[in-house]
């Protein structure tokens, strides 16, 4: 079977991409197994600068999250309004969103009024979310809501959703940009 140069080259390209992704993954585990033990020795001679500068650069939802969860509680308006800064951020780099867009399975629940009539979320936008009210399963109406004025418990699954799109969609630009290079 013949196979042209053309083709030699772009299977050669992409093993190679595959190694270099390898590779990176592995030299970053390396490093951050070298600043684990260095700040541990760094803590333990009392020095904790370094520490303290890698944590500045953390999003604040995912400092408070790696406390104990009892400590949640102290820091509720603080991390509820930094998840409402990170959905605002994300949505800013992607533009206006929609669950049927972003191949959500089910769109989340703002409220039930009863077996028949509910309201669900179905856009996120840098303003809020638009919730849409269905009767019998048909839409009638629709309106905005700010994100500061959802629940804690929406504005978790909200974030949820808008964090996980986001991922999804950096592995894809990731996994585009390594094939094309």
């Amino acid at each position: 079977m013949w196979i042209s140069n053309k083709n030699i080259y772009k299977r050669c390209i992409t093993f190679t991409n595959k190694i270099n992704v390898m590779n990176k993954e592995e030299k970053k585990q390396q490093i951050i197994d070298l600043v684990v033990e260095t700040t541990k020795k760094d803590l333990n001679d009392g020095d904790s600068t370094a520490l303290e500068t890698l944590l500045s650069y953390v999003p604040l939802a995912n400092l408070i999250s790696s406390l104990p969860e009892k400590l949640w509680g102290d820091f509720k308006e603080l991390f509820i309004s930094s998840k409402i800064r990170e959905i605002k951020d994300i949505i800013e780099k992607y533009g206006e969103l929609n669950v049927m867009e972003m191949e959500i399975d089910s769109s989340p629940m703002y409220n039930r009024l009863n077996k028949n009539h509910y309201q669900v979320i179905e856009g996120f936008s840098d303003y809020g979310v638009t919730v849409t009210t269905y009767v019998n399963e048909i839409d009638t109406d629709g309106m905005d809501v700010k994100y500061e004025d959802l629940s804690a418990d929406i504005i978790d699954e909200v974030y949820d959703i808008i964090v996980h799109y986001d991922m999804v969609q950096q592995k894809t630009y990731n996994k585009m940009r390594d094939e094309n290079y």
